[in-house]
């Protein structure tokens, strides 16, 4: 008799703990049908308390147009865990944008997926003057236990990366200006020595401070 338990296949389904295993004998052409009765204990150890590593990806810097509203998107590299059939859980930590009416430019995180999304909602310059800001974001895989407390401390690791500011101002896919009209003399001069005034009408710019 054999009992045999692979973590690729089995580790998700079955519970590791002590199982109580009873092996019953029968005598099966005696009169009386005499029985008798043997039991063991076997230990399934968890193979993911602690597992043996966890290994960081090599995330990548990113630049983000602050006047982007498309969401644009940072799929990061999946982190490796070992054994490989142990979970893995990611978290972000990030660096405050200052002096701006919005703190950061994460639109959201999709631990599924790892993919970030950028979006600035606060309507000004502040990431961008007087210098340039980023943002430095950190991303942790931690891998323990599926199955109740944890007997030893998880595995983890980080990997950090940058995501700079881009100026919309210096981008004309970004930035829009709008003649208005003027409203132009329409005297002629006759070099009288008078001199001929008219009231500037200005321009519009979108966004407003790239005026």
């Amino acid at each position: 008799m054999t009992i045999k338990f692979d973590g690729t296949t089995d580790y998700n389904n079955i519970e590791p703990t002590v199982y109580r295993i009873i092996v019953k004998g029968l005598a099966t052409k005696s009169t009386s049908q005499i029985e008798k009765f043997a039991t063991f204990t076997v230990t399934l150890s968890d193979i993911c308390d602690p597992p043996v590593s966890v290994t960081k990806a090599s995330l990548i810097d990113q630049t983000f147009n602050i006047e982007d509203t498309s969401l644009p998107t940072y799929v990061h590299e999946a982190f490796t865990v070992s054994p490989t059939v142990c979970p893995l859980t990611y978290t972000y930590t990030e660096t405050a944008i200052v002096n701006s009416l919005a703190t950061t430019a994460i639109a959201f995180y999709d631990e599924q997926t790892k993919t970030f999304r950028w979006l600035y909602n606060g309507d000004d310059d502040g990431p961008i003057r007087p210098s340039i800001q980023k943002q430095t974001i950190t991303v942790t895989a931690t891998s323990g236990t599926k199955w109740g407390t944890l007997a030893a401390p998880p595995r983890a690791a980080s990997d950090a990366f940058d995501l700079t500011f881009l100026d919309p101002c210096l981008d004309k896919d970004y930035t829009t200006i709008q003649a208005t009209t003027q409203n132009f003399p329409t005297a002629p001069n006759s070099f009288d020595g008078v001199a001929t005034a008219f009231t500037y009408t200005a321009y519009t710019t979108s966004p407003t401070y790239c005026a």
